[in-house]
Order: structure tokens, then sequence, then C-alpha cells
């Protein structure tokens, strides 16, 4: 075997995936993966690692067909390791060299965040980022994909104090205390911090709330367990109740729409499009 650093181009990552790919005997290509590392490419955050490309000695990719595709969606050229001549039968048992390929487990973005960046609650922290870049990445219909730990280092770098506050006073209660909840609260105390710390705080104890208040209808409105709730359902609830609480309105019924996020979008889009640029979106 051989391995060298290689600039790939997406040029030449084309002319390997042309010449070596066996698409019978390769897993189908993932959309959400290779969006992932194109973005990931685009916005410089590419680094060179020891997994890259591997070609056996029959001439047939084995490891690597998600990031050369990548490079050809991204259009920009990143280094690589590429490793030739691997040998196509296994020494254990009959087994073949790429069936010990991609066997390990993945590390989880919380789990980077803790372990290199000295993050407490990592896992928390990183679920919280998702959400806020999954409302940043509505405002341009995207979908968030695949998230990396460059870009929830952006969003932290973002929306530090909110996500500290968010995360220190996270909810003892159900459905109160899930991350995308802390997540949309974040967003949304980016331009109103002093309003919607106080809201996120009501929101999360329910307590001395009287009828009426935004934070006590959103609050029942998200442990009614007989209705089904989605993710977006629940980001517009929390963002149309937040909105009520900074214009000093109440509110006693929940309606789902827009408004609250546009309220919220429109008074940080230039944080917005930072984030989604330094993500890797295009904006």
């Amino acid at each position: 075997m051989k391995t060298t650093v290689e600039q790939i181009t997406p040029t030449k990552a084309q002319a390997l995936l042309d010449k070596h790919l066996n698409r019978d005997r390769q897993r189908n290509p993932a959309p959400a993966v290779i969006a992932a590392y194109a973005r990931t490419m685009k916005a410089g955050q590419w680094l060179l690692t020891h997994q890259g490309v591997a070609i056996d000695d029959k001439g047939e990719l084995i490891d690597g067909q998600q990031r050369l595709f990548a490079i050809v969606e991204s259009g920009v050229t990143v280094p690589m390791m590429v490793t030739r001549d691997v040998p196509h039968n296994g020494q254990v048992r009959g087994q073949y060299a790429i069936d010990a390929i991609d066997r390990g487990h993945e590390r989880q973005v919380g789990q980077q965040l803790a372990l290199r960046h000295g993050i407490q609650n990592g896992s928390r922290v990183a679920a919280v980022t998702r959400a806020i870049l999954e409302l940043c990445c509505i405002s341009i219909k995207q979908h968030t994909g695949k998230l990396t730990v460059a870009n929830a280092l952006h969003v932290l770098r973002a929306y530090k104090d909110e996500i500290g506050f968010v995360v220190a006073n996270r909810s003892k209660d159900y459905r109160i205390s899930n991350s995308h909840i802390a997540g949309v609260a974040a967003w949304a105390m980016k331009p109103h911090p002093n309003e919607v710390e106080e809201f996120y705080m009501a929101l999360s104890t329910g307590e001395n709330l009287s009828a009426g208040n935004p934070a006590l209808t959103c609050r029942r409105w998200l442990m009614n367990q007989n209705e089904a709730h989605t993710r977006r359902g629940e980001y517009a609830a929390v963002l149309n109740a937040a909105m009520h609480q900074v214009n000093g309105k109440q509110i006693r019924k929940m309606f789902i729409g827009d408004q609250g996020y546009n309220f919220f979008l429109g008074k940080q889009q230039r944080t917005v499009k930072k984030v989604l640029r330094l993500a890797g979106f295009e904006v």
C-alpha cells in the first residue's frame, strides 16, 4: 500500500469516481452527507486527516466516495490522503478489506465539544446550536443537514451568552426541557435579551403566572400531550408567545404562524447571515 497527500480538484475527484467507483459494490450516495461535506469544503473548514480515499489493488474505490462527490459538488480543491493498492482480499477469515472500513463508532458533535473544546454540557450545547442553525436555515429555505463541530462552534460564538443562559436554566418539566425549545428561546433572546430571558424563565418554571401570560399559554400548549406537535410548530408557538411578551401583550390561545419568526428574524438579520455564511450556506 502507498499513501500520499494529494490536492483533489473537482475534475480529479470526478475522474477518480469515473474510473474506480463500482456502484454495484458500494453504498448508494447519501445526498445529505454529501451536501454537508460540500458546505464544509466551501466554507474552508475541511481539514486534512488520515481519512480520505482508498483504492484497492483491483482498482476499486473502497472508501471516500462521499468525499469525492462532495468535492465535485463544492467546486473547490481540498487536500486529501489517498491510499492505493489496498489488498482486495482480507487476511482474517475470508473478509475483504472493505469489510473493515467504516465499522467504528462515530464521535458525536457533543462529545467533541466536551472532549476537545472544553465545553461543559457538550451534548446539550450541540443540540441547542443545531436548533439555532435550523432557525437560521429556515430564512433561506434550506435544510440544516448534518451538524458539524465547526458549524456548532460558529453558532456558539454568535450566540454564546444566549446559549449559556438557556443551558444553565434548563427546565425540569417534560417537553419544556427539550433542547430545541431552549434553542428557539436562545435565538429569540439575541435581539431582546431581557424580555426573552424573563419569558424563558417563566416558560421553564411555570411559577406565579396568571391567565393570559404568554409563557403560561405557551407552556400549557407545549405540555398538552394530546396534541401532536411538529418541531416547526413548536418553534412557531414559542416565537409567537415570546413576541407577545416583548410587546407587553397577553395571549390566551396559542396560534401557529410565521409572525413571531419574522419578528425576531427581522431584528437579527446580520447575525443570521453571518452564521449561514460561515457554515457554508449561500445567502
